[in-house]
């Protein structure tokens, strides 16, 4: 290293405070410049600078391939015999070169190869002998060498003259001229040149109509590549250029460059520059905005000294590669707008001082943290969050001032977050598709009720809020008022006192017709207030579970209200408690036991009577139990070891039962030409899946709640199937089940395994796929894919008259009491609801030795009751699990009938807990349809009353 060099090196590491400055300055100095011809002086130069390297025969035709060396860059041209005559006749007419200095043609023999060599060796001769003798390169050599794309003074030269003729074109019209870092590179690199400022006789090349038409450019446009440009070794990105020439500029689009290192002399534009546009460009704000700026510390630093961007109103950093918010961000002092879509950031910063900021582009970044976001911004007007990682709104409460929020894409889940934005006095359009908070059903109610006074006035996902959804929102706030009615206004048997405030609610149907209008003067009085006062409203399932603590008649007929709150005056009060209207249209086939007919409500003694299945559930904390768990590992270690499963190595078993699956299903298995079900814990070893059998369930139960607090299951082994044994694997309608063939005993046999949900289903057929290498097959079914097709289920029921929507919003495979529904084991229960209606169906098994499932009797899929989602609802229970002394309680005052229905128990009474437990729902309509259904969880239940809502509010 020379001496000045290593001078240079101290000095700076003494003088600068920052290395990586240094690192930069060092790296400048030793910028290769772009390719300047200098004419050869001497023989050996001109061989140096131009040769031949090969031919090429292309359609026919002979192409020389020459290579030009101007250091330190190189290129090629392909050029034909024909283009060096045309060449040579310019150069022997306008500068006196020999004729015979070009190999003659040649008519016959032009094809064998010695000749093209011979030409080959001829054709070079003559263009290094031009270059030799010409000090300035003539343009028609110039040109067919390809100069005006690489060398500086060519390039300039042809600039220049396409801008005098068409400069005052461009710079009228205000549009953006756009150079590549190459012609930047040129231009600063000639200007610094002591040459004459034109070469040839044509004036138009005149540099000065370039210099002319860059400093009045008002928009410039500067296109990279990191590519070799053509058939050169030069890639444009790694060129730098003077940005100083550029005396008026107001606009700048940066695109795919390499600005760290190239870019120069940016501060002339400081004081100019209006809008910003940089993409494709950056991994950190400063080396634009700090460039050329050695030290720049915010903090030490008096802000009257910051290298301010005076009068940037727009800047777009959008598709780079940020990952912070750089503090220079704060020198865009009179900025307006900020895109920073498109790049890698995480935590909005840095940006609290830019008081002129009103609209803020951050989508499609890794942004998860909004805490106190009021803090680190200003007055923004329109925020763009779109497309991150968004969880928890809380922190955009207080940005009082924001009117557009776009939210979508991101992970919102909870309904509860949306309160957060009823505090925006000035929001008026909000987004948030494709969030998971939008598949939810009863959305946008839902949605327009959190945002409280809102509601009315804001466009939520692009449509504004419509009459009818206003209407949905006042009744949804309507129950909330009822749901919490005090205490003390409630009478012994659950219902509201008479007062005479005017937001009290009457309950009774049997009053005066005078007392009726009072009734419905209160309701409309709850129903106006909503508009401004729309927050803190709890979901359906618990406005029903409210409604079994306090009777809730009246809450009841608030409900009904909804399916005629949109056709006010085209039903009268006296139709709606007429029942004619549904018979037609709601249908219950198979009920075995009906109410008496003086009985108006559910008593408690008969709910707990008949919440009895034919099929058999798990209570959900026995769905914990699996190989993680340790004392529950070594009950299946035990199991297993003492019915001789994998016996021989003690060590293999206890590994391998702990990286094994768990399931808790439930068998359906033939005996004798009768059915019976048994609960199964299913372990999938690497080569065999285990059956253990539940023996016994011992549970503790905490009466105050009514749950079962623990469980102790007991096991026993029941059989077991080697990976080879297992034929095929079936999925049953909604995954509600699977069917393996296996072979046994020299036989084929199917076994219907029930699971708990679809995702248990969909997670024992993946774990057999991986370990056993078997492809699941979807049984056919009627409602595949979402739809429902009622006419392909069962032409001979009498309801082609009913017109049910295809859709499916909501599908589960329920347990149904067996006192109220024909229930038999091998028949299995779905429940659906449309934006139409709520339909229950069986579905038979095949099980042909069975004579009650004989499928040839009775189609395999049969509609057990259709019901309107706007039939006017009667009554309401929920119930989650029976107690052991619910079975006890037996009341005297039963019929026979209702005893010989209610007392078939299981014959282990130690299990008998699996055919009550779950959650039960009792819907009971005014057409008389009732539907007893018990869902495998609180969660199941808990998405079809969501979704029941759902499909009635929507009118």
């Amino acid at each position: 290293m020379r001496n000045w060099q290593r001078w240079f090196i101290e000095h700076c590491k003494h003088r600068l405070l920052n290395l990586s400055v240094y690192v930069l300055v060092f790296e400048h100095l030793f910028v290769v410049c772009m390719a300047v011809y200098n004419s050869p002086d001497v023989w050996e130069k001109a061989q140096a600078i131009c040769s031949i390297l090969r031919s090429e025969d292309k359609d026919g035709i002979t192409n020389y391939v020459i290579e030009i060396r101007v250091s330190p860059y190189k290129w090629q041209v392909m050029r034909r015999y024909r283009q060096f005559v045309e060449l040579h006749e310019k150069m022997t007419k306008n500068f006196s070169v020999n004729k015979n200095l070009l190999p003659p043609k040649k008519i016959i023999g032009n094809r064998s190869e010695s000749f093209i060599m011979e030409r080959q060796k001829g054709l070079e001769f003559y263009l290094q002998t031009l270059l030799h003798r010409f000090a300035l390169l003539p343009e028609p050599l110039a040109i067919f060498l390809d100069f005006q794309k690489y060398e500086i003074r060519a390039i300039t030269s042809i600039l220049s003259e396409m801008l005098f003729n068409e400069g005052d074109e461009i710079i009228a019209k205000g549009h953006p001229y756009e150079f590549s870092p190459l012609q930047l590179h040129a231009i600063t690199e000639r200007l610094k040149l002591g040459d004459p400022p034109f070469y040839s006789s044509n004036p138009k090349q005149d540099i000065a109509h370039l210099v002319e038409f860059v400093t009045q450019l008002k928009h410039l446009k500067i296109v990279g590549s990191f590519k070799y440009f053509e058939s050169s070794n030069i890639i444009p990105n790694y060129l730098s250029y003077d940005l100083s020439m550029f005396k008026f500029l107001e606009t700048i689009e940066i695109l795919n460059c390499q600005l760290e290192n190239n870019l120069t002399a940016v501060n002339a534009l400081r004081t100019r520059l209006k809008t910003i546009k940089i993409r494709q460009s950056l991994t950190n704000l400063s080396t634009f905005l700090l460039c050329e700026i050695l030290h720049w510390c915010p903090i030490m630093d008096p802000v009257q000294n910051w290298p301010y961007w005076q009068v940037v109103t727009y800047a777009n950093f959008s598709h780079n590669s940020l990952k912070r918010i750089h503090p220079c961000i704060k020198l865009l002092t009179s900025v307006q707008k900020i895109d920073l879509s498109h790049n890698e950031i995480e935590l909005i910063e840095n940006m609290e001082t830019l008081s002129e900021l009103c609209i803020l582009i951050l989508s499609h970044n890794k942004i998860q943290d909004l805490d106190h976001l009021h803090t680190r911004l200003g007055n923004i007007h329109s925020l763009n969050l779109s497309s991150n990682l968004i969880k928890c709104l809380h922190g955009l409460s207080k940005l009082f001032s924001v009117s557009e929020l776009r939210l979508e894409n991101n992970l919102i889940s909870s309904m509860a977050e949306i309160s957060n934005l009823s505090k925006l006095p000035c929001l008026g359009i909000l987004n948030l598709q494709n969030n998971p908070v939008t598949f939810t059903v009863d959305y946008r109610p839902q949605l327009l009720l959190k945002l409280g006074s809102l509601a009315p006035e804001i466009t939520i996902d692009g449509v504004k809020a419509s009459e009818k959804e206003i209407d949905t929102v006042s009744i949804l706030q309507a129950l909330r008022d009822a749901r919490n009615e005090p205490m003390s206004n409630l009478t012994p048997n659950g219902h509201l006192k008479e007062t005479n405030s005017r937001s009290t609610l009457s309950v009774n149907s049997t009053r005066a017709p005078s007392k009726k209008m009072q009734e419905r003067s209160n309701t409309e009085c709850i129903v106006k207030k909503v508009t401004s006062n729309l927050h803190d409203v709890s979901k359906f399932r618990q406005q029903i579970e409210a409604l079994r603590r306090t009777g809730g008649t009246d809450w009841l007929r608030l409900l009904n209200e909804m399916h005629y709150s949109s056709n006010k005056g085209d039903v009268s009060a006296s139709e709606r408690g007429n029942t004619s209207d549904y018979t037609l249209n709601d249908i219950q086939f198979h009920t075995i036991y009906s109410l008496n007919k003086n009985a108006d409500k559910f008593t408690a003694e008969l709910i707990r009577k008949f919440s009895i299945s034919f099929e058999m559930s798990y209570p959900e904390c026995l769905m914990f139990f699996d190989s993680g768990n340790q004392d529950f590992k070594q009950q299946l270690f035990a199991t297993t070891l003492r019915d001789n499963i994998l016996s021989d190595n003690r060590e293999i078993l206890s590994e391998a039962i702990s990286e094994s699956k768990i399931f808790w299903v439930i068998v359906i298995q033939n005996n004798d030409c009768s059915l019976c079900e048994i609960p199964i814990c299913l372990v999938l070893l690497e080569n065999e899946i285990v059956f253990l059998k539940l023996h016994k369930v011992v549970y503790e139960v905490q009466e105050e709640v009514n749950y079962i607090s623990k469980v102790d299951p007991e096991l026993v082994y029941e059989r077991s199937f080697k990976s080879d044994d297992i034929l095929s694997l079936s999925i049953g309608p909604y995954s509600a089940y699977v069917e393996l063939k296996v072979k046994f005993e020299g036989r084929s046999e199917n076994i219907t395994i029930l699971t708990v949900n679809q995702d248990a289903t969909n997670m024992f057929v993946a774990e057999s796929s991986r370990l056993y290498n078997i492809e699941a097959t979807c049984k056919p079914n009627p409602f595949a894919n979402s739809m429902l097709d009622i006419e392909k289920v069962d032409s001979s029921l009498p309801i082609s008259k009913i017109s049910v929507e295809k859709q499916v919003i909501f599908s589960q495979r329920v347990r149904v009491s067996k006192a109220f529904h024909k229930s038999q084991r091998g028949i299995l229960h779905y429940i659906f609801v449309t934006p139409s209606h709520v339909v229950l169906m069986e579905e038979r098994l095949h099980y042909p030795q069975v004579v009650e499932l004989d499928i040839t009797i009775k189609p395999q899929f049969q509609v057990c009751a259709i019901v309107s989602v706007h039939t006017n609802i009667k009554q309401i229970h929920l119930k989650d699990i029976d107690l052991e002394s619910d079975c006890e309680s037996h009341n005297s005052a039963f019929s026979e009938q209702e005893k010989e229905i209610t007392n078939l128990l299981p014959e282990n009474e130690e299990l008998g807990i699996l055919n009550k437990c779950g959650s039960w729902l009792i819907l009971e309509f005014e057409s008389c349809i009732l539907l007893y259904l018990n869902f495998f969880s609180l969660k199941q239940r808990t998405e079809f009353l969501d979704a029941f809502l759902g499909a009635r509010s929507q009118r």
